[in-house]
C-alpha cells in the first residue's frame, strides 16, 4: 500500500502527466467545480461578486 500512495506515485501524475502511472489529491470541494475558467473570466466572478456583497453591505448599513 504504502508504494501505491507514495509521493513518488504522487509526483507521476501531478508533475510528469502520468495518471495511468499516479494519482492526484483531490478534496471534498472538487464537487463544488462546474467548469474551468479562464483567468479573466475567473477575475471577472470574483469581481462581480464582490460588487454584489459590497452592495448587500451597503444595505444592511442604510437600514441599520
Amino acid at each position: 500500500m504504502k508504494e501505491l500512495i507514495s509521493g513518488k506515485t504522487n509526483r507521476k501524475f501531478i508533475h510528469e502527466g502520468k495518471p495511468e502511472e499516479g494519482f492526484g489529491w483531490a478534496g471534498q470541494v472538487i464537487g463544488l467545480i462546474h467548469d474551468i475558467p479562464t483567468v479573466q473570466e475567473l477575475f471577472e466572478r470574483m469581481e462581480e461578486e464582490a460588487r454584489t456583497y459590497l452592495a448587500q453591505c451597503r444595505k444592511v448599513l442604510d437600514e441599520g
